[in-house]
């Protein structure tokens, strides 16, 4: 496994190959991408007013995810 930390421009499942920002085109036999993320709440009308309270949570934040059983 190679952990490649730089963006990809294409991604062609057909061809299994990935074209990076440089250039560079990667063949893959299996791939996981990392986007990241940025939280906004305010993206949803009302989300921000929900999360937290009556069942609305989200395994994205820490204070809103359960751990099975807890």
């Amino acid at each position: 496994m190679r952990w490649i930390r730089r963006r990809a421009l294409a991604v062609d499942p057909d061809t299994r190959t990935v074209t990076l920002s440089d250039g560079a085109e990667l063949t893959y036999e299996h791939l996981v991408m990392a986007p990241g993320l940025q939280l906004d709440w305010g993206g949803v009308p009302g989300l921000g007013e929900a999360v937290g309270h009556d069942r609305v949570s989200s395994n994205y934040a820490p204070e809103y995810a359960r751990a099975p059983g807890s």
